[in-house]
């Protein structure tokens, strides 16, 4: 255990807030911690005087800190990230606490976190684990770069069998889940009905859909000159970016008779009387089993971008399905096999050719145009 330093605490400022910093003049460690926005520079040097005694005391030391007090002044960090993003990490950092039952920083090992892992994937999905184990070991390196901790333990990282998609619903399984939706969800049919297409034809995951509403909010879809458009705000979707999608015209099409029926701005497109995405993933789901079709909502996304793999581009398609990066679009949606290639260039008919007349051939983009030029023959000159 390390041996409690004199440590020395002053108050900067990181942009907009002020935040600690701590500075240990024995063998030059260094720390920082934030503080709530809106702090005055008065109550944040009574703060930095608190730190500092409690450092020097040894209550706050790296060596000594706990789990507990490290995921406290975890939250200042989790205050600059999306509000999802941040709420994924503390249901992951309250379970993994309930767990662990509050241990030293210093005393978690590389078979606590493996033990860890183990349990919680006993209850939950092979995806699911292996987001836990991503946020616990985001969790550890932070406490590292936070001097909380000297090194971070191994998270073990399960592995997620992507060799084969998910599959596509089809047409005709889609026809089948529209009908089941009267039984499973009676009292708000319309909503789910309008949610499910809005998955089939616009790519909306089942959140998104379920969030979207007229004219503002953020995921909203509007109407423009150019048609119609969805407009998604950094809050509204996974990847945090503000992007605006054309919507295809089989999904204007829904959305001119869904404005006929009645829209009022603001107000969510599909109403139902969920608007969570968990639960509405819950309920999607059961509206697929009850009509004796394989997978869940996200098979509606997936089949709007099978649909238009094949007649838009790669890099058309992944700004329809607001991919981070178009690997993701190639991996799953783009089609490299030999046969399917085969058929595409057969599409394309050969262009006539005609030679230079010096052996070369030009195709059809290379042809040279005839020019027609008028000759001047010179004047013969008369003899003097």
């Amino acid at each position: 255990m390390r041996t409690v330093a004199a440590w020395r605490v002053c108050v900067i400022e990181r942009g907009d807030r002020l935040a600690m910093r701590a500075h240990n003049r024995n063998d030059g460690r260094r720390t920082e911690r934030s503080l709530p926005e809106g702090i005055g520079k008065r109550a944040a040097g009574v703060a930095a005087r608190d730190w500092e005694a409690s450092l020097n005391a040894g209550e706050s030391a790296p060596s000594r800190v706990r789990l507990s007090a490290a995921v406290e002044a975890f939250e200042l960090h989790l205050d600059g990230l999306r509000t999802k993003s941040a709420d994924r990490y503390r249901t992951a950092l309250n379970t993994f606490t309930r767990w662990a039952s509050d241990p030293v920083l210093e005393q978690i090992s590389p078979q606590t976190m493996a033990a860890a892992v183990a349990a919680y994937a006993k209850d939950h999905k092979p995806a699911g684990t292996a987001a836990y184990s991503r946020h616990l070991k985001a969790f550890f390196r932070w406490c590292v770069r936070s001097r909380l901790l000297s090194s971070a333990p191994h998270v073990p990282a399960p592995k997620v069998d992507e060799s084969t998609p998910k599959p596509a619903v089809l047409d005709s399984e889609l026809v089948k889940i529209l009908a089941t939706v009267e039984k499973i969800r009676p009292d708000d049919s319309e909503g789910w009905t309008r949610a499910i297409l809005l998955c089939r034809h616009a790519g909306l995951r089942i959140g998104e859909a379920v969030a979207l509403r007229w004219e503002s909010g953020p995921v909203a879809v509007c109407r423009v000159s150019g048609g119609w458009r969805f407009q998604f705000q950094g809050s509204g979707q996974k990847s945090g970016k503000i992007d605006t999608i054309p919507a295809t015209p089989a999904m204007a099409g829904h959305l001119d008779a869904w404005r006929t029926a009645g829209c009022v701005p603001g107000e969510r497109v599909g109403e139902t009387l969920t608007a969570r995405a968990d639960n509405a993933s819950t309920i999607v789901g059961e509206i697929f089993e009850e009509a004796g079709v394989d997978g869940g909502a996200h098979g509606l996304r997936r089949a709007f971008c099978t649909e238009w793999a094949s007649r838009v581009s790669a890099s058309d398609l992944r700004v329809l399905a607001r991919h981070s990066n178009i690997a993701t679009t190639l991996k799953f949606y783009v089609s490299r096999s030999a046969d399917e290639l085969a058929s595409r260039l057969e599409a394309f008919q050969p262009v006539e050719t005609q030679t230079t007349g010096k052996g070369e051939f030009l195709g059809e983009s290379q042809k040279r145009p005839a020019i027609a030029r008028k000759l001047k023959t010179p004047k013969k000159q008369g003899v003097n």
